[in-house]
């Protein structure tokens, strides 16, 4: 290390024994000092610190983030301080320190992304940008008592923001349901007196909104994100914030499409190329059945969107915005065209796995099988048997031209192969729904479902044999006679080829309610 460029990693931390540990070891490498500010916690977290290496300093909280974090900055003895809180972990510690070490510029400080991953598989994790990487200074002070930032003493400094590509991990914890509401009350505390103290910005009736969404109070939650835009000045983070409160509140609270159209029309009049407006827009435009109006509007996300890295938004929503694009056009039988929207994407960004599997199913749908199997050979690595996988893609083929004997035996040998990829498992219930084998279907499409939850798809399926059972008990109950046995149930399925509504995760306002302070 350079010793010429000490840093300095602190955490302020309260009641983390559980998890704090975890934080601190994954930092000790890059660190000249790791210090923990202990705001009287009731549990072992300053015994837990101190056994993984860290300086621990003794705090009394007073419901001030920025009271303890200036009293961290008072015992800071390096060049630079890297703040982090207790159950986060740096995706690349060593570059951190390779950077400080080595580009770090003390006229600048770095904002990072926070990155909470997503709740289950199919769906996106949510990131935000934070200034967390900063040069140790005279008059550098953190200043609001909750959601607190060093922006307004960075100016006063002449001290401007620049990007370090590394995340900040933050991990499953922020799922769990009674640590937001433990949050969610706590933030509402410490924003109240903020405010009394004060006066309402737009920054803490934000705060207030997203305590109170969590909480699920929704009426409340949009009053205050109301409040919080008339309070925000035009075109700043925290009127887009409001807005993004406001159509995630609408989703909590019935059916509000016709609100929620207007709320994203008002807000684009100010932010027109923002990526999560359009796609959001676009999104309760197909719900509605304007699927043209839709479309255009996740081409202009896909071509043109923009995200504001200092707010919550989607990790992967230029990948959302191609796919939601794609389904459009084929939803208006532009199949060409939405397979060579995909083929773009895909050669732009070759990691993106989730574009390369919807381009396989594009590939199925269009019957072209060589180019499909291509896809598997290229991406093995994603597929836990690949042999059975091959199988599966050529009876989904098969299935797509609706040739089901030939297709039920090519997936029926992929899936007992050990195949239990969604695809296999979708075109398999396809195909034996086609043919009438509803209960052999029945535990393949819960296997679906299982690996896919969010799949609308497969929902519809088992809605309509819950249906088709339903009618046919009471059927048998108003007309069976020992003369008259009542039919076999046939179940039909109309286009199996076409896409889904909708891809397995699309966007929405903040929907994990990640705490932003």
């Amino acid at each position: 290390m350079d010793q010429n460029k000490r840093l300095t990693v602190a955490l302020i931390a309260r009641d983390a024994g559980e998890f704090i540990g975890e934080t601190l070891d994954s930092v000790r490498s890059i660190a000249d000092q790791l210090l923990v500010i202990d705001c009287s916690s009731s549990d072992n977290t300053a015994q837990v610190a101190s056994q993984h290496g860290a300086s621990v300093i003794p705090y009394e909280w007073a419901d001030d983030f920025s009271a303890a974090r200036n009293f961290g900055l008072q015992h800071a003895n390096g060049d630079w301080i890297l703040w982090l809180d207790a159950g986060e972990q740096l995706e690349d510690a060593s570059a951190v320190r390779r950077f400080v070490d080595s580009e770090a510029n003390p006229r600048e400080a770095y904002m990072m992304i926070v990155y909470v991953p997503p709740i289950r598989a199919g769906l996106d994790g949510e990131q935000v940008g934070r200034t967390r990487l900063m040069p140790v200074a005279d008059g550098l002070q953190f200043s609001g008592m909750i959601r607190e930032d060093v922006a307004a003493s960075m100016d006063a400094l002449g001290i401007e923001t620049s990007t370090l590509p590394v995340r900040i991990l933050r991990s499953m914890r922020e799922h769990d349901l009674a640590v937001r509401a433990s949050r969610a009350k706590r933030n509402i505390k410490i924003a109240d007196a903020q405010i009394r103290s004060t006066e309402p910005t737009a920054r803490m009736l934000n705060c207030l909104g997203d305590a109170f969404q969590v909480l699920d109070d929704h009426g409340r939650a949009m009053l205050l994100y109301r409040h919080g835009l008339k309070a925000s000045e035009r075109g700043s983070v925290d009127m887009l914030e409001s807005y993004y409160g406001l159509l995630t509140s609408c989703d909590k609270d019935g059916d509000r499409a016709d609100e929620q159209l207007q709320i994203c029309l008002e807000a684009l009049e100010i932010f027109p190329l923002d990526a999560q407006l359009l796609c959001a827009m676009a999104n309760y435009l197909q719900a509605q059945g304007r699927i043209d109006l839709a479309s255009r509007a996740y081409e202009t996300a896909y071509q043109f969107g923009q995200v504001n890295p200092y707010t919550w938004h989607l990790d992967r929503l230029k990948e959302v915005s191609t796919i939601c694009f794609s389904l459009t056009l084929q939803l208006q039988k532009q199949d060409e065209k939405a397979r060579a929207i995909v083929e773009q994407a895909v050669a732009e960004d070759p990691a993106a796995t989730r574009l390369w599997r919807h381009l396989m199913d594009l590939h199925i749908k269009l019957g072209q099988r060589d180019e499909a199997l291509a896809i598997v050979d290229r991406n093995k690595a994603e597929f836990s048997a690949p042999d059975a996988m091959r199988s599966a893609v050529r009876g989904a083929c098969l299935a797509a031209e609706k040739n089901w004997i030939a297709a039920r035996a090519y997936l029926d040998a992929a899936h007992s192969g050990g195949c239990d990829d969604p695809l296999c498992l979708r075109w398999l219930s396809i195909t034996l729904l086609s043919v009438g084998q509803i209960e052999r279907a029945v535990p393949v499409l819960q296997e679906w479902q299982s690996k896919d939850p969010e799949n609308t798809e497969v929902t519809s399926y088992l809605e309509a044999i819950k249906n088709s059972e339903q009618q046919a008990d009471q059927q048998a109950e108003s007309e069976a006679t020992p003369e008259s046995p009542v039919e076999a149930r046939q179940m039909r399925v109309d286009e199996p080829g076409s896409a889904p509504l909708s891809p397995r995760s699309t966007p929405a306002m903040n929907p994990l309610n990640v705490d932003r302070s």
